[in-house]
């Protein structure tokens, strides 16, 4: 029996069809000669959805050693059918956070509707969580919990899909006079998750992404090295403002912001900006400008919209913070010049009593 347990730890291919023989009884109570092969076997699970994959897990030890795989992982993540997720947050005023997830619309050439999936994450603390990342599926949160002369930083990882979470196994941050800001990453040649946590103190910097030089008046984004761990530092243009979103293009690193110099977009803007950096060792950047249509100012409502981030297809998604009632994204495509809205359903029964939603890409 222990032996058994042993093996079905091991992660051989090998192992698993020796064990899948051993746990394969005919209806009279023998064993079958034939296993069948580990290849054939991830190409009936591939073809699950993800909660059905997670509820497989709870079979046997046998099923869960095949589903925890690393091959079978990259193989579900690489093979997966699903398009990628829009994720909304929406906090309440008891310190309470729902999720909303929405198919993440591809090349859209036309206005649609949407119907979320909601998901209610109840905190484990009296405080409510913030949002430091989405990777793969799950999604990161930070709680600051209350201490008697300070607060307690606890990081943990929330799945949506499966309204599972956990706390991470890292040691707590405390702090009194100091800002705290994380990111959530994965590092894809190691395979790992990792956390970052960045603390400062409250009045010596400005911004979530960027150091302020007050002398020259010119940002510079921090960079992360994931595999590494280590820093080094981007200077942006002086024409660039401070709080631009962050985005990859096509490979590069971009920052998007309107006109109005910012991360915020209305009706009477014109034209939007996208910056790629060029020569990362020059600091070199490019400016791209791109004119909106004359329907913006139509189908864009008078409240801000917030430039949440550019998709693989370069769709600029532009998203409500405060909305009222009905809630929309809207996608500006960067070859064709089109603004297309989208409305997510489902979400307006949860508005009255919450302060802000906010959107997240590629989840």
């Amino acid at each position: 029996m222990k032996s058994q347990q042993q093996h079905v730890s091991e992660d051989d291919p090998q192992t698993i069809v020796a064990l899948n023989s051993r746990a394969s009884k005919s209806v009279n109570g023998g064993e079958n000669s034939d296993a069948i092969p580990v290849d054939l076997i991830f190409e009936i699970l591939l073809k699950l959805p993800t909660k059905s994959i997670a509820r497989c897990r709870c079979v046997s030890k046998l099923w869960s050693s095949i589903l925890l795989r690393t091959d079978f992982t990259e193989l579900f993540l690489t093979r997966s059918t699903s398009p990628p997720q829009l994720l909304f947050s929406c906090p309440n005023n008891n310190d309470e956070l729902f999720l909303f997830t929405a198919p993440q619309v591809q090349n859209p050439d036309q206005n649609s509707c949407l119907v979320s999936r909601s998901y209610h994450t109840k905190p484990p603390f009296d405080c409510s969580p913030r949002i430091c990342g989405c990777v793969g599926g799950l999604v990161c949160l930070i709680y600051l919990r209350n201490l008697e002369g300070g607060k307690e930083i606890v990081p943990m990882i929330c799945k949506p899909s499966t309204g599972r979470q956990a706390a991470l196994p890292l040691p707590a941050l405390k702090t009194t006079e100091f800002h705290v800001i994380s990111f959530f990453v994965y590092e894809t040649i190691g395979k790992l998750f990792k956390v970052l946590s960045m603390i400062w103190p409250r009045h010596g910097i400005e911004g979530n992404f960027m150091v302020d030089d007050r002398p020259s008046g010119i940002s510079t984004i921090v960079c992360f090295d994931v595999r590494s761990e280590t820093f080094r530092f981007v200077k942006k243009d002086i024409a660039m403002c401070t709080d631009s979103t962050l985005v990859n293009y096509e490979g590069r690193l971009g920052a998007l912001q309107s006109d109005e110099g910012n991360e915020r977009a209305i009706g009477e803007d014109t034209r939007l900006e996208l910056w790629v950096l060029v020569d990362t060792e020059k600091n070199e950047w490019s400016k791209n400008v791109y004119a909106l249509p004359p329907l913006w100012k139509n189908i864009v409502p008078t409240a801000e919209l917030y430039l949440v981030g550019l998709t693989s297809t370069n769709d600029i998604v532009l998203s409500q913070r405060y909305p009222s009632t009905i809630f929309n994204i809207f996608y500006y495509n960067l070859e064709r010049h089109t603004i297309i809205k989208v409305e997510i359903q489902g979400m307006d029964v949860y508005f009255y009593n919450y302060h802000r939603v906010r959107t997240y890409l590629n989840v």
